[in-house]
């Protein structure tokens, strides 16, 4: 009980602060508390620095408050942080270049659609392209894969700030910028594939067909943000 340091942590413990984060400015103010009444021995510090307890009361007091709104103040700024973020991830400067985007994975669809229907040995017994036209049996499924193609591609570009004017603003990076995009937009493509498998539909998946829509996707999206890069 002789040190005054040692004294006064045990009045820290003794007063028992309410909440952790309390505890731990405690904690830190005994050791700076220890090391200023060294120093005040050594000599290190002139007769003006608070020595008494009544004085280190007062000042414990003080530097709660401060670290408290420090704390705060940090606490709000991160929480701007994050609208900042999402208003800035979902910015479109260029609307036209989303309409594109949206525009070719539609027409990536048909052409799936199609190789789909040239491939099919019932196709050419039927006729080929001489039979007659009729309404489409898998409308819905081209519906369906052109929206979960959608929302992968504009992810993928959203994530990767894809439509903003620099991203087109010369060829090489319009290609660059494409294939970036591309390899988001497969890694969601599968997860939107697994997820519509497990929840839905219980089918097995065929990455035959992923693998082909994957590639077209690449050569076809790659050559539309070259042909706007170029043309806009």
């Amino acid at each position: 009980m002789k040190s005054p340091g040692f004294a006064f942590a045990l009045m820290v413990t003794a007063t028992g602060p309410a909440s952790s984060r309390t505890f731990q400015y405690d904690v830190r103010i005994a050791s700076y508390v220890q090391a200023q009444r060294r120093k005040c021995k050594l000599g290190l510090l002139s007769s003006q620095h608070p020595s008494s307890v009544g004085s280190w009361k007062r000042y414990r007091s003080a530097t709660i408050n401060r670290m408290t709104k420090n704390d705060d103040d940090d606490d709000d700024e991160g929480g701007k942080k994050l609208p900042s973020f999402m208003d800035a991830m979902l910015e479109i400067p260029d609307p036209r270049l989303l309409a594109g985007d949206l525009l070719f994975i539609l027409i990536i669809n048909f052409l799936l659609q199609i190789a789909n229907e040239v491939s099919d040995s019932d196709f050419w017994m039927n006729g080929g392209f001489g039979q007659p036209m009729t309404m489409p049996t898998s409308l819905l499924a081209v519906i369906v894969r052109d929206s979960k193609m959608s929302i992968a591609w504009v992810l993928g570009g959203l994530w990767n700030r894809s439509y903003s004017s620099s991203s087109v603003s010369d060829d090489e990076t319009a290609i660059l910028v494409a294939l970036k995009v591309w390899v988001d937009y497969c890694s969601l493509r599968i997860l939107l594939e697994l997820g519509d498998s497990i929840l839905f539909t219980h089918s097995t998946i065929s990455m035959w067909i992923i693998a082909r829509e994957v590639w077209y996707t690449a050569i076809v999206m790659s050559f539309f943000r070259w042909a706007y890069s170029r043309f806009r």
